[in-house]
């Protein structure tokens, strides 16, 4: 039996409703499909580079904070364009495309993801970026405490796990710098939809308001800081320097992708040899969706790497944690709308990780 509508017209079945949404949905991932550019070399293999000029073999923490950092780029419920394209395809109604109100939990958790994780904000660069330091700060402070009250692995597991997300988020304060409009970051939904990947390859940017090895410096400099005294003594030099070797015609005229590929390069080249085992997954399918979900990620990599399940993050509790860092490190005027909001500062959170 066919439906109808109140007014006479035909309803769309649902198989119609999905192929409507599809299209833009399968448009909108092929076209950001290259985004994965800034990826490793400004999340995994720079922060990699910072650790590993204090540590000539990471231990666990490190293997778990260096691949926390790119892990919301590496898992399906957390992908900024995985989410992008989930919205459209889940949600019913065009409450966010029309209104940039949340309709339901999908949405609101794409909100979330972009807003806190992939600084999609559409705030001030300094503002945003701000609050990425008080977020590493609060990070830091409840680390310190956990490990004098000697938690058990899997608490401090997930603690090293979300100061990897932190990082993760410091690093977008820079990627996702509007290329058209300096010092103001691209908002949640599209993100930088218009622009296509060339934010992400942030070595060759293509306006003339940045200048890209600046840039670059600037990040990880901020990120050489990121850690307490006490943990070590991290420096910039080894990024800086491989940055560096990075030619002129390289960087002006080179291709965009290869900029950024030598870039990882140098940068694993200046790495201990311990350092570059194993590889990263790749889960992205051909329209450059992430198919893979933080679990299967973390205990894919992480037990590759040789920490022991016991001592590997539980992503959900990572996330859960991370949220409610992240909303009290965020003054509250400058948080999602509130039909995508998460809550009071302080509130527990829970999102499920779908």
């Amino acid at each position: 039996m066919e439906a109808w509508t109140a007014g006479g017209g035909r309803r769309r079945s649902r198989r119609q409703r999905w192929r409507t949404r599809a299209l833009p949905a399968a448009l909108l991932a092929g076209l950001l499909a290259p985004a994965a550019g800034f990826q490793t070399g400004g999340h995994y293999d720079t922060v990699r580079s910072v650790l590993g000029s204090a540590v000539t073999a990471p231990d666990d923490r490190q293997r778990i904070e260096a691949f926390c950092a790119e892990l919301p780029d590496l898992s399906s419920e957390l992908d900024a364009i995985t989410q992008r394209v989930d919205v459209l395809l889940r949600e019913p109604g065009i409450g966010w495309g029309l209104q940039g109100r949340c309709a339901g939990p999908v949405s609101q958790h794409m909100v979330r993801s972009q807003f806190f994780l992939h600084a999609l904000t559409g705030l001030e660069v300094p503002q945003a970026r701000a609050s990425a330091g008080i977020l590493i700060q609060r990070v830091n402070a409840r680390i310190g405490q956990a490990t004098q009250d000697r938690q058990p692995p899997r608490v401090l597991a997930n603690l090293y796990c979300e100061r990897g997300f932190a990082l993760h988020l410091l690093a977008d304060t820079y990627a996702h710098a509007d290329l058209h409009h300096p010092g103001q970051l691209y908002r949640t939904g599209l993100g930088h939809f218009r622009d296509l990947a060339e934010p992400d390859y942030m070595m060759r940017r293509q306006a003339p308001a940045y200048a890209a090895q600046d840039l670059w410096q600037s990040l990880v400099q901020q990120l050489a800081r990121a850690w307490p005294p006490g943990e070590g003594r991290f420096e910039a030099a080894p990024a800086l320097a491989a940055s560096d070797r990075l030619s002129t015609n390289d960087r002006q005229h080179g291709d965009t992708a290869e900029t950024e590929q030598d870039l990882s390069r140098l940068l694993e080249d200046a790495l201990p040899p311990a350092w570059n085992r194993p590889p990263l997954p790749d889960g992205r399918n051909r329209l450059g969706l992430q198919t893979q979900g933080c679990a299967q990620q973390a205990r894919s990599y992480l037990t590759a790497a040789g920490v022991p399940p016991d001592r590997q993050p539980d992503c959900q509790q990572v996330w859960d944690a991370y949220l409610q860092d992240a909303q009290a490190a965020f003054p509250a005027h400058y948080r999602p709308a509130a039909s995508c909001d998460i809550g009071p500062a302080g509130t527990p959170v829970h999102d499920p990780l779908r």
